[in-house]
């Protein structure tokens, strides 16, 4: 190999490390933007989008909500929540489409509406049918505590149901700040928070 095609390479090479450099930096430069700017600007990055596929949805959202009888802002503040507007969203737990539910969720409501038929959970018209259905199921059975019934779809009812028989006269603020787990905590104030 001569010295000229070498050298030739060496610049290549060099002029690629270059162009890597540039973008790291631009990289770099942009996280001390955001962490300068505060963590409401890195919310803001990072859910860029989110109310585009929310509003993709909201035809949807307004239906299943009027159906089952309940608040829209609320079922809305779900959805952004359980998968910020994505109807492909799958959790490490099984759960699936816009409202998150799970398989056994799904047979639960199925069971209880016998006029529903299976459908698929990533279809976003399924899901919510099933998820408004299911929420609304936890609202009667919290007395309409919209906290209750947040902490319940998050963690299972049966636990919220066994935190309160075991601790009577407890608070539905006591159960989600002393007995749910972080992961609970934070979806219940996020869900309430932005209704």
């Amino acid at each position: 190999m001569s010295g000229h095609s070498k050298q030739g390479r060496w610049k290549r090479e060099l002029r690629r490390a270059a162009g890597d450099r540039r973008v790291w930096i631009a990289v770099l430069s942009g996280l001390l933007v955001l962490i300068w700017a505060g963590p409401d600007a890195a919310r803001w990055v990072w859910h860029a989008g989110d109310d585009e596929r929310i509003e993709q949805h909201m035809p949807l959202i307004e239906k299943h909500a009027a159906d089952a009888g309940l608040d829209v802002d609320l079922v809305t503040a779900v959805v952004m929540a359980e998968s910020s507007g994505r109807a492909d969203a799958e959790s490490n737990r099984g759960a699936l489409g816009l409202m998150q539910i799970t398989p056994i969720t799904e047979k639960d409501v199925l069971q209880r509406n016998p006029s529903y038929k299976r459908g698929n959970l990533f279809d976003p018209d399924y899901n919510l049918k099933v998820g408004t259905t299911y929420l609304g199921y936890l609202l009667n059975r919290f007395d309409g505590n919209e906290m209750l019934a947040l902490t319940a779809y998050h963690m299972g009812p049966t636990r919220v149901r066994r935190i309160q028989n075991e601790n009577p006269g407890i608070t539905p603020e006591q159960i989600v700040e002393e007995h749910a787990g972080p992961q609970t905590r934070a979806y219940v104030r996020r869900v309430l928070g932005e209704r």
